[in-house]
């Protein structure tokens, strides 16, 4: 309706997967942003930034099961979010566990090929049985705000059985994300600002002017 009313207007807007996009798009959207692909690639990208690009792409120092795992990543959360992170880790060479109490998302893990930790992350005994000491990095991959006591106690004992990895999570708010640090991520993004943030961008490169 707006695009009929206004056809000049930028229309930007959030999707939750590739299909909506696409209807979106036919329906007048000038900009559509796939929420969980931009956190993704957000987590991704900064993961990167602080590691680089390290893989463990040798086929003879690669682990064969998670008993003797080393320099890996854990990441925690296995649903939309989760599982488009862990495929672009694994496409790049990673080597990956994943860490989710409901059973349905760790048979999708498990079909998928990574290695699987059935269990409620914020307890130790679910994150030693990940080797999350021999880790170099956990990616809290919840978005959730309502899940916030969780992520404090996953972020306080990552930190406790590895002091130097790489933790990464994911906050609403300012003070969540305050929080998170102070229990011990590296990194903590905060989703509101990000999506936010993209969408400026997208409208001030839609307002650019076209070259000839």
């Amino acid at each position: 309706v707006a695009r009929a009313l206004q056809p000049q207007i930028f229309l930007g807007t959030l999707s939750s997967d590739e299909t909506l996009r696409d209807w979106l798009v036919y329906a007048g959207a000038s900009s559509v942003t796939i929420t969980e692909q931009l956190i993704a690639d957000t987590i991704i990208g900064r993961f990167y930034h602080t590691l680089g690009s390290q893989t463990r792409k040798d086929a003879s120092t690669a682990s064969e099961g998670v008993d003797t795992l080393q320099e890996h990543v854990i990441i925690v959360g296995f649903d939309v979010l989760g599982n488009r992170v862990a495929q672009t880790l694994q496409n790049d060479g990673h080597e990956l566990v994943v860490i989710d109490a409901d059973a349905a998302a760790m048979q999708r893990a498990s079909q998928a090929g990574y290695r699987v930790v059935a269990g409620q992350a914020d307890r130790a005994q679910t994150l030693q049985e990940a080797h999350l000491a021999q880790a170099k990095a956990v990616l809290i991959a919840i978005r959730s705000g309502e899940k916030m006591g969780s992520k404090l106690s996953i972020a306080l004992m990552a930190r406790a059985l590895n002091p130097n990895g790489y933790i990464s999570a994911l906050s609403h708010s300012a003070a969540g994300r305050n929080w998170l640090s102070h229990a011990g991520a590296s990194e903590v993004i905060l989703i509101d600002q990000l999506v936010a943030e993209t969408s400026v961008q997208d409208y001030l490169r839609y307002r650019e002017p076209k070259q000839s």
